[in-house]
């Protein structure tokens, strides 16, 4: 019911209520911490970090009213957290998991979801081109600021993610067609 998060175990068993007003929840690389934002637009949508099991949580960052803050993402190779913006500056933001100003390190002014670590220099994620068109998968290095789309062809790439080592990648793909 309304933002509520539930956990359920990996191996099976009952569902039960984890989060009553966290969204989008993500565990520290170490297991030991757990980042998620509030549903609460109107207070800048704050991300809160909190023990791994969800207790003791402390508001992290927020921003100002009508912010939202979706996708997050814990970097395993430097001291961020990653998030997007859905509202413009739609953009990819990153934060010192020790606290401090949210950095802007993307600007598409467009749909941008799923920062999505590999290394300690690379960014992946999904944005649209600047005609609307896409979603594309697109690479940054994260010294030199500078995007890549990484795909060509028809696919749409709704989603993405790595696993711990950033070598094995999985992605949502839609393959649209069009009709007259």
């Amino acid at each position: 019911q309304g933002n509520q998060t539930w956990l359920v175990p990996a191996l099976g068993g009952p569902a039960k209520p984890f989060l009553n007003a966290g969204v989008n929840p993500v565990w520290s690389p170490d297991g030991r911490r757990l980042a998620y934002s509030e549903a609460a637009p109107d207070r800048g949508e704050p991300i809160l970090m909190a023990d791994a099991h969800g207790g003791n949580p402390q508001q992290f960052h927020a921003g100002p009213p009508g912010t939202h803050h979706h996708y997050l993402a814990w970097s395993r190779y430097s001291p961020h957290l990653y998030f997007t913006n859905p509202l413009p500056p739609n953009d990819i933001w990153r934060i010192p998991v020790t606290g401090g100003d949210a950095e802007r390190l993307t600007h598409h002014q467009s749909r941008v979801t799923h920062a999505t670590p590999i290394d300690e220099r690379t960014l992946l994620y999904t944005a649209l081109a600047e005609d609307g068109s896409g979603s594309w998968l697109y690479g940054m290095d994260l010294a030199a600021r500078v995007p890549h789309r990484l795909n060509v062809g028809v696919e749409h790439y709704l989603s993405l993610s790595a696993d711990e080592t950033g070598r094995r990648l999985v992605a949502t793909v839609a393959n649209p067609s069009g009709t007259l």
